[in-house]
């Protein structure tokens, strides 16, 4: 057994023994929504509550599930070494996700989303890491008309944008070490605007290079 899907099955199963463990406790009446600065804003049931922390380690295995089918149908050993890490990162996220949502349920207020931002920086600078190293290929990397028809423009927007990832990971990071945790939505709200905005320049970017690439292939 490979050790990405070790750490899955471990995922998964630690999810499911943190949500009971975690749903037992609770009130009958559960802050299950909080605002922008961590107060509860509506409150629910505890099946609710139970159904959220329990969501966790379905959604680890759904995607777990499906990162695994990709990686049995990529050829390249690169391709599916980058898919099984990014299953590992994924599985680690959505569980400090679970131990954040856990404690805000347990404490009233959502004080903990520290420890989401740190994972998503950490998850975010991974990425960078690898995607220059992706080649072009039907699962994974930056896939847009223009690096499906140039590898030079594949690379090189992949390059890029494993930049801009391991930037905004480490805005991540820095920003959920040094700000107040209630800021994190905040925070989060932030890295996600950065990534969208930096989509047009990448599409522009790539573009570029794939018009100056001699063995372009014609846009299908």
């Amino acid at each position: 057994m490979k050790t990405n899907q070790l750490i899955t099955i471990l995922g998964v199963l630690w999810g499911i023994a943190y949500g009971i463990s975690s749903y037992l406790p609770l009130p009958e009446r559960v802050p299950v929504h909080f605002d922008i600065n961590g107060n509860p804003d509506r409150f629910g049931t505890k099946l609710e509550a139970g159904v959220a922390l329990l969501s966790m380690p379905i959604i680890i295995a759904v995607v777990s599930l499906i990162l695994f089918w990709a990686a049995q149908n990529e050829t390249r050993v690169g391709n599916k070494k980058i898919l099984e890490a990014s299953q590992i990162g994924v599985t680690v996220l959505l569980l400090l996700v679970q131990f954040s949502l856990a404690q805000s349920m347990q404490t009233g207020r959502f004080d903990d989303g520290r420890w989401i931002g740190i994972g998503l920086g950490v998850l975010l600078i991974a990425l960078g890491n690898l995607m220059p190293k992706i080649a072009p290929n039907a699962y994974a990397g930056l896939r847009i008309p223009w690096t499906l028809a140039s590898d030079r423009a594949w690379y090189a927007a992949n390059r890029v944008g494993g930049w801009l990832f391991v930037g905004f990971g480490a805005l991540a990071m820095l920003s959920s070490l040094v700000l107040p945790s209630q800021w994190f939505l905040w925070v989060l709200i932030g890295i996600c605007g950065l990534l969208l905005l930096s989509l047009p320049y990448l599409w522009i970017y790539s573009k570029g290079v794939y018009q100056q690439d001699p063995d372009r292939r014609p846009l299908s």
